[in-house]
């Protein structure tokens, strides 16, 4: 009883710290943080009465485009913003927990740079546009690639800018580089978004903040192009996805602009504290600026292809785990295996990294080279987080009478071994006699 009582003391001391905390620096450094009011140029009805012809509007700015070998050749052809497209590609995909094996639609692809950056990583990728001409410019990108992953069959859609022509849950992932701010009937593509995806499937976008209609470079491309220059102000995302399936919106509050270089030296004492204000100031209206958006489809559940805490329990039917078998006779070992992880384990499919197998291995005497890819099971089906499936290892006959130690692991197969990164292995010693 004292001890739950001790423990209560704690947890209220903690919050009042952290509320402390809190307060002072909001006092001291959230003070000189202005916060402008989003721009909100346009009205949400005019825009979606609207919409087709701005759909307009974005063909026309792909069929008079003066340099199409530019749009082509993007990222490489763009050296001002070729380390913050890398930059925010990097975060889309890591943060939107994409892999290879993946269906990641590209909403807005125009020329499809993002997309075929997807496709080399192994994505099955459907580049989605309402321009014809810049879908065909994507497919060009593609063609001149000899690397380009044709096995993975590409895909590149026009739609109508209003209903996206694939079926309900096709897709793990939706990409938005840069585009969302464009479309003009934007709860309507929301619905659309939620349909597609799969439960637990994420929507990565990076978009400009709540003031990008007014800046002056917006306004001179919707008076030159009659495209939209939309403000995002992710509050207003974040309400509006909620109404049409997605159940919560997260935002990453970091920008390549606003980070700020500190002498090497410096590094400990900047971690406790010291130029935090100067820094927090310089950072945060880039904060507002420019969004890392990730929209959620239910919860996220971490698999194979990109794991979180991979723990696999395994358990034999031995006690003690010893198998006695004659030279020149097989061995079946039958064991239980047990999800301890917070991370769904997929099956084999061929061309996707990730399928979790029962492997095996011989320990070699005197701490030599280990030889892991001998002896492997997979799974027939899914493990989620807390099940439990029964599987057998099939040994093969032994040549000569010894002792030996089996290692029984998991394995993802081209991600990595599940005691590399801190599950335990099952050993067996095995008794070969002549």
């Amino acid at each position: 009883m004292l001890d739950g009582i001790s423990r209560r003391i704690r947890a209220r001391r903690s919050r009042l710290s952290s509320a402390l905390k809190t307060r002072i620096l909001r006092a001291f450094v959230g003070r000189n943080v202005s916060v402008p009011e989003g721009a909100r140029t346009h009205d949400a009805a005019d825009l979606e009465r609207r919409t087709d012809e701005l759909n307009v509007a974005a063909e026309d700015y792909f069929v008079e485009a003066e340099d199409p070998e530019f749009l082509i050749h993007k990222p490489f052809s763009d050296p001002s913003h070729f380390a913050k497209y890398l930059f925010n590609l990097g975060i889309l995909i890591q943060k939107g927990h994409m892999a290879p094996g993946h269906r990641v639609l590209e909403l807005g692809a125009g020329a499809g740079w993002v997309s075929h950056f997807l496709n080399r990583f192994g994505c099955r990728t459907v580049a989605l546009d309402v321009s014809q001409t810049a879908l065909d410019l994507a497919e060009e990108t593609f063609r001149r690639d000899p690397a380009t992953r044709w096995d993975t069959e590409p895909r590149f859609l026009t739609y109508d800018g209003h209903r996206i022509p694939l079926e309900d849950g096709s897709c793990d992932r939706v990409i938005v580089h840069d585009a969302f701010h464009h479309i003009p009937n934007q709860r309507e593509i929301l619905g659309e978004l939620a349909r597609i995806l799969v439960p637990g499937g994420i929507v990565a976008m990076n978009e400009p903040g709540r003031c990008h209609s007014a800046s002056e470079q917006s306004r001179r491309e919707m008076s030159q192009f009659g495209v939209l220059e939309n403000d995002i102000v992710v509050e207003d995302l974040a309400a509006l996805a909620c109404t049409v399936g997605f159940t919560h919106t997260t935002v990453l509050p970091i920008n390549l602009h606003g980070a700020t270089e500190i002498p090497a030296e410096r590094l400990v004492e900047f971690v406790r504290g010291e130029r935090l204000a100067e820094w927090w100031c310089e950072m945060a209206p880039h904060l507002l600026n420019e969004h890392y958006i990730f929209l959620h489809k239910g919860a996220y559940i971490p698999d194979t292809r990109t794991p979180g805490k991979l723990r696999a329990e395994i358990a034999l039917d031995l006690e003690p785990p010893t198998l006695d078998a004659a030279t020149g006779e097989p061995m079946t070992i039958r064991c239980r295996v047990t999800n301890a992880g917070d991370t769904r384990w997929l099956p084999e499919s061929a061309g996707r990294p990730g399928g979790v197998q029962l492997a095996g291995y011989l320990e070699p005497p005197g701490g030599g080279k280990v030889e892991r890819d001998w002896l492997r099971t997979p799974l027939e089906a899914s493990v989620e987080p807390g099940e439990s499936v029964t599987l057998e290892l099939e040994v093969p006959p032994f040549g000569s009478p010894g002792e030996r130690v089996l290692v029984l692991d998991l394995v993802a197969e081209g991600v990595t071994w599940f005691e590399d990164v801190g599950s335990k292995p099952t050993r067996v010693q095995l008794l070969i006699s002549s």
